[in-house]
């Protein structure tokens, strides 16, 4: 959602001279009238490559002006191409470094930085931002580093775009701290790369990363820097409302925050309201998030762009999820027949009541996914759907739950948090015939996963999923008082996953309480008196 605070700076590139200029048009036999959107770059470019006479006649501008006109995977096809029958220039291996950093493409990035040396041009600080924009795409600290390092000792001086890049890669990679010493430094260097409005915007923020640099140095850093003379932009009050959106105790500031910015003339966008709507449900305030999705439909009515989106539709569930609400003495009414749900509009559904009860929110809830699936199914998606189901969970609706697992995702795959989200719902509802299903269906998932993915292509995130799917198995067992299962579970598991004391409470306790001997000694086995660390004998994953 906030991809465009912490994500790579966008260098600027000086603009080619004369973009499709008439007399370009006309030797590459294109319409004044024709948009560049419209124009089949690929056609034209094989038409380049293919009649010698037009591409002598080219020059590097209009390749540039060209290349400049181009989508980023449609610039790169084309740009090899003519490399191959046009002589080059640096704004030409820069506009294409520039595409294959939006594309993740960091070799090949990196193949036309060693190109244009080999050409004998001397690059630019355009063309290290670029190197520098891969690198934070990928999340590759290591190179960007090195590479801030390396323009330094060839001589080309790091510009503010290039060293805001890298504070940038610092951020995506969890390295706060560092990004911080690099702002700290940026601060006291000289006044030609000293911060500017989006560097502070980047640095606030990041704020939201560390419980440490929360939203008191937030802040210091919004005042600090309007005390320096630079005027907000609505990538600041966006990264600021979002950093008090974490905090329960700023919520009144996250509002204020939004007024100002309106004062101060600029509008917000969604990247507000969604923040404004995690502030929602870090303070339980279901009826607020209620009135701002309600808004925004509202809005999106006579404007498209503003209508409520995935993103949009995520947060409210998880507002309903942690709705602050009474709990209802009737919960078999939140099942209502498809018909009754389907025949109230949304906007029905935010006016008739306030649901101050579980039973009102599990309504309302199930409501709007029906409004979803019946006028904007484009919007449903495996992460949307889990998100939907933690409701049931938070309000202990089991046969809800398992309503909705068996219906949502048959045009969705169920992915790892799908499995996770079902196990704990298992052991919240202490449901034995759902645990069975669950684990049954993410055991068939996780060999199906095992066939298409060699076990050197697993990540720590694979690897943490099936650690957790485990332990949660083995604790449901355990709440059941399937305590032998568990032991037996527990016993295979160990060998390859580290366990902690605070994994296996529920396995503890109940062990205990039912006197099963296999089980106390296989847990004192695994957690000796006498070592205050844990043990075992696998991995843990973190």
């Amino acid at each position: 959602m906030y991809e465009s605070l912490a994500g790579p700076i966008k260098p600027e590139l000086p603009a080619p001279k004369n973009a499709l200029s008439t007399a370009l048009r006309k030797k590459l036999s294109i319409g004044p009238g024709c948009l560049a959107s419209e124009i089949d770059w690929r056609f034209i470019t094989n038409n380049i490559v293919s009649d010698e006479t037009l591409h002598k006649s080219i020059q590097a501008s209009e390749v540039n002006s060209m290349l400049a006109a181009m989508p980023h995977d449609v610039r790169v096809e084309s740009g090899r191409k003519l490399l191959d029958v046009v002589r080059p220039d640096n704004l030409t291996f820069d506009l294409l470094m520039d595409s294959y950093a939006t594309l993740a493409q960091v070799d090949s990035a990196l193949e036309m930085f060693d190109k244009s040396r080999q050409a004998g041009i001397t690059p630019s600080v355009y063309s290290y931002a670029h190197l520098m924009k891969a690198f934070a795409v990928v999340k590759d600290l290591p190179r960007a580093s090195a590479m801030y390092k390396y323009m330094q000792q060839q001589g080309v001086e790091p510009n503010l775009v290039v060293t805001t890049s890298l504070m940038a890669t610092c951020i995506r990679t969890g390295q706060v701290d560092q990004a911080f010493s690099i702002f700290d430094t940026l601060k006291y260097k000289s006044a030609s790369s000293a911060p500017d409005a989006q560097t502070y915007s980047l640095v606030i923020f990041a704020c939201a990363l560390d419980p440490q640099m929360s939203a008191e140095r937030a802040s210091d850093l919004f005042t600090e820097m309007t005390e320096r003379g630079l005027k907000p932009t609505r990538e600041t009050y966006n990264a600021l409302i979002h950093v008090y959106s974490k905090r329960n105790d700023y919520f009144t500031e996250a509002w204020r925050i939004s007024e100002d910015m309106l004062r101060s003339g600029i509008e917000m966008d969604k990247v507000t309201w969604h923040s404004l709507l995690s502030a929602c449900i870090t303070n339980r305030d279901l009826i607020r998030a209620r009135t701002l999705v309600r808004q925004m439909d509202k809005i999106g009515n006579r404007s498209p762009t503003w209508r409520p989106d995935a993103i949009t539709y995520q947060l409210l569930f998880r507002n309903y999820a942690r709705a602050k609400v009474r709990r209802s003495l009737t919960p078999a009414n939140v099942l209502q027949s498809d018909r009754a749900i389907q025949a109230k509009q949304l906007s029905e559904v935010w006016v008739d009541e306030t649901p101050f009860t579980s039973d009102a929110v599990l309504r309302e809830s199930a409501q709007v996914m029906h409004q979803l699936q019946d006028s904007r199914p484009e919007l449903l998606s495996t992460q949307l759907i889990d998100t939907y189901m933690t409701i049931a969970q938070s309000f202990e609706a089991p046969e809800r739950f398992m309503q909705d697992w068996n219906a949502l995702y048959r045009d969705h795959e169920k992915g790892r948090h799908s499995y996770q989200i079902g196990l704990a719902a298992s052991y919240t509802f202490k449901d034995w015939t759902l645990l069975q299903q669950v684990w049954a269906e993410r055991q068939a998932w996780r060999a199906q996963c095992a066939d298409v993915t060699t076990p050197s292509a697993r990540s720590r995130k694979d690897e943490y999923g099936d650690f957790e799917a485990t332990r949660m198995y083995i604790e449901s067992l355990s709440r059941l008082n399937r305590i032998f299962q568990a032991t037996q579970v527990l016993e295979q598991a160990r060998t390859k996953y580290h366990f902690k004391k605070h994994d296996l409470k529920c396995f503890q306790t109940k062990s205990i309480q039912v006197g099963d001997e296999d089980a106390v000694l296989l847990y004192r086995d695994m957690f000796p008196e006498r070592e205050s660390r844990s043990a075992g004998t696998g991995h843990y994953y973190y």
